[in-house]
């Protein structure tokens, strides 16, 4: 792997950790707000708050921020598990942020006040994709040395964290 590659690498690792922390923030702060309108616009007690529901509508990207972060560490250490779990983490960024569309329009819920924000969000998840596949170039694949044993990890987390996603509802 050549140098340019290797800084690409490197960068990919870096948004990669940035990404995952900006992640986790985000859902802290929406849980903050969730929580914060809950008992100063009603009676509500910390006896009448569901965890199932808070952690229902929270666990994908919680946990998807803590693989981010994770994986882009160990990506930066070089190790095979971080290359693994950074493809698939990507993967799931695209997925998960195509199933959060759909199931808002199931919801009849609004996400898109406009065409800007429906090619936003596109290109955001092209984004994704594509640095999942960028992940599986050649000089990757080199380095990493990925047998049908890797491809099948990444797919097998992939399958399943999407699936979960699409059955908890």
């Amino acid at each position: 792997m050549n140098k340019n590659w290797k800084l690409f690498e490197k960068v990919i690792s870096g948004f990669q950790i940035i990404f995952g922390i900006t992640t986790i923030s985000f859902l802290l702060w929406s849980l903050n707000l969730t929580i914060t309108i809950i008992f100063e616009n009603s009676d509500y007690t910390w006896n009448d708050v569901s965890f199932y529901k808070l952690f229902k509508n929270h666990y994908f990207f919680t946990f998807l921020g803590i693989l981010s972060i994770s994986s882009g560490i160990l990506l930066l250490k070089n190790k095979k598990i971080g290359w693994i779990l950074s493809v698939s983490t990507w993967l799931l960024y695209g997925f998960g942020t195509l199933i959060n569309i759909f199931k808002k329009n199931d919801e009849n819920e609004y996400i898109f006040a406009s065409n800007s924000d429906f090619i936003i969000l596109g290109i955001i998840i092209v984004t994704f994709l594509i640095l999942a596949l960028c992940l599986t170039l050649k000089p990757f694949r080199t380095k990493y040395k990925p047998n049908l044993k890797s491809w099948f990890k990444i797919g097998i987390i992939t399958l399943i964290l999407i699936t979960a996603k699409l059955l908890i509802k």
